[in-house]
């Protein structure tokens, strides 16, 4: 048994001390993850709010989860559908762009003093911004929080090799559009 498995037993069995240590452990992911589905940050913060009320209110009851972070964050996306879609039928947002799943990208860490680096690192934001939100959406999954294709799957309904042939044709693409241009001369 992992380090997380044994707090997850600790929470489901009253520990609030294993509690706590899971919503630090995830909750900057979490809220991370939530504001890539939508920009209100207040229904951000209410869902994982909601989310950790949830799983405690119900902790005797959940199952083990072979990838928390996964269980999490699925679980967050669950509940902000539910509440975007509550909040559009009370007439209470503007319209579906609520789930435009928006990621930016932070490469300021990554952009070296050159100016040849600094091009190139915008071309990858400018081509990175110009994708769907869907494809930001498997790629951040992906890459960022480093979910399996099954995980990415079960998420955002689709069948793994789906996710695997939708994830090569993004690169195929990004690939096809830095052709030549991150060549150095």
């Amino acid at each position: 048994m992992d380090y997380w498995e044994i707090i997850w037993n600790d929470f489901k069995n009253g520990s609030s001390h294993a509690f706590e240590k899971i919503y630090y452990k995830y909750i900057d992911v979490l809220y991370r993850y939530g504001s890539k589905i939508t920009h209100d940050k207040d229904i951000v913060k209410d869902c994982i709010q909601q989310l950790f009320l949830e799983l405690y209110s119900s902790r005797k009851n959940l199952a083990n989860p072979k990838n928390l972070e996964f269980y999490l964050l699925k679980a967050l996306k669950r509940i902000i559908i539910h509440r975007i879609n509550n909040d559009m039928k009370q007439g209470h947002l503007p319209g579906t762009d609520s789930f435009a799943f928006n990621v930016e990208f932070d490469f300021d860490d990554e952009i070296s003093k050159s100016e040849r680096q600094e091009s190139k690192m915008q071309l990858l934001k400018d081509v990175l911004h110009s994708l769907s939100s869907k494809k930001k959406e498997l790629l951040f999954l992906k890459f960022y929080s480093e979910l399996k294709n099954d995980q990415i799957a079960s998420m955002l309904d689709m069948k793994p090799a789906t996710v695997q042939k939708q994830i090569y044709r993004i690169l195929t693409q990004l690939q096809v559009k830095f052709q030549g241009r991150f060549m150095e001369s």
